[in-house]
């Protein structure tokens, strides 16, 4: 894969907030590499993991406990390699969460937050229609373009539509019910969303996606912020991070 060379963004200080997807106030608890070593950030090739690695990741974990709805960390670029590739190994202390992923800062033209876990999407085996990050779900394979869905879109009662594709201008004519960790999968046909289902071994799941990150704004050490937004963490039912694994090509 050729490289694809790095915009110089405007470089500003960018302060974590769980506003951007409209969920209440909260603490936020920030995660520094330098400080917890939570994340390994380095650059190299983009490769998929296989099973016998998540076995071997998942054997070597430090898992982080997170009772707060929100989580910030901060990773570090390199020139030259806007194609960012994100692995979050996660766990959940009782059942399933709503995960959701926040680039701070980044393109209008992307999907932002970005559906990471969903408890009744985890095991999803509906065909999908690909447009880059965002995918389009069927029950029934009924479409088989993007561009006809959006054209001809069925009944708003059978679409679900998760917060960040509910933000690209493409999709605005699209009306659906909203993907939030209320919505009963069951009551839909299709699926708008930026959702892909996460591998998994022993209870530990895989988040993994690449993004383009040439358009984000980065902070004043020319660091990229990303929040993790889990809205039904508690002590009862805590969300573990393991190590997050970001890098570019």
């Amino acid at each position: 894969m050729s490289k694809k060379k790095q915009r110089n963004p405007k470089i500003r200080p960018l302060k974590p907030t769980s506003t951007s997807i409209g969920f209440y106030p909260i603490l936020i608890i920030v995660i520094l590499i330098s400080s917890i070593g939570l994340i390994n950030n380095y650059q190299k090739n983009k490769q998929q993991i296989s099973p016998q690695a998540t076995q071997e990741v998942a054997t070597e974990q430090t898992w982080k406990k997170v009772i707060q709805p929100n989580i910030a960390f901060a990773s570090q670029t390199y020139q030259d390699h806007a194609i960012t590739h994100v692995l979050i190994p996660l766990k959940f202390g009782t059942y399933p969460q709503t995960v959701w992923l926040i680039i701070n800062g980044n393109s209008p033209t992307q999907p932002n937050p970005i559906l990471m876990t969903h408890p009744q999407l985890m095991n999803l085996t509906w065909k999908a229609i690909d447009d880059g990050i965002i995918h389009l779900y069927q029950r029934q394979k009924t479409y088989k373009s993007m561009e006809d869905f959006i054209d001809n879109p069925p009944d708003p009662e059978k679409i679900a539509i998760d917060l960040g594709v509910q933000k690209i201008e493409k999709y605005n004519s699209v009306v659906g019910k909203e993907l939030d960790e209320t919505i009963d999968s069951n009551s839909v046909d299709y699926i708008l969303t930026t959702f892909v289902p996460p591998k998994s071994n022993n209870d530990v799941y895989y988040y993994e996606n690449t993004f383009d990150t040439s358009q984000v704004i980065l902070d004043k050490d020319n660091k990229i912020l990303w929040q993790m937004n889990a809205p039904e963490a508690t002590e009862t039912n805590p969300l573990y991070i393991g190590h997050i694994n970001i890098d570019y090509q």
